[in-house]
């Protein structure tokens, strides 16, 4: 475990230059995996108290940069089984997909199929 301050934690999420975990993508796959850990770990330095007291500010911030069709109204009535959110029981995963020359540019395509088995076994949690 390490312990990082605001700006390293920062610096961390937002690395694109370096390698994944094995048997993963490195760059920008890498970064997304990396942000989600530093969100975990701020989330895991509350009590429950605290994150059901922040987490409307919080929700309030995401969907600035979330697309959803749920409500700022709707996010708030599952308020309460936020607070007993098990980080140990979160799975960080990513859509099936990797990068790959699309004419002359480089895209990020993904594996239909393989992204509709995550989708269905995320729905049947």
């Amino acid at each position: 475990m390490h312990h990082l301050n605001g700006e390293q934690a920062l610096a961390l999420s937002r690395n694109r230059h370096r390698n994944g975990e094995p048997g993963q993508q490195g760059g920008a796959f890498a970064r997304e995996r990396e942000a989600a850990k530093v969100i975990l770990a701020l989330y895991n330095q509350q009590t429950t108290f605290e994150r059901f007291i922040k987490m409307p500010v919080f929700i309030n911030y995401l969907m600035n940069y979330v697309w959803t069709d749920f409500t700022f109204k709707d996010v708030i009535r599952f308020l309460p089984s936020f607070g007993k959110i098990n980080t140990q029981n979160i799975k960080i995963t990513t859509i099936p997909s990797w990068p790959e020359m699309v004419g002359d540019a480089s895209a990020v395509v993904y594996d239909k199929e393989a992204t509709k088995e995550l989708f269905e076994e995320i729905k049947n949690q």
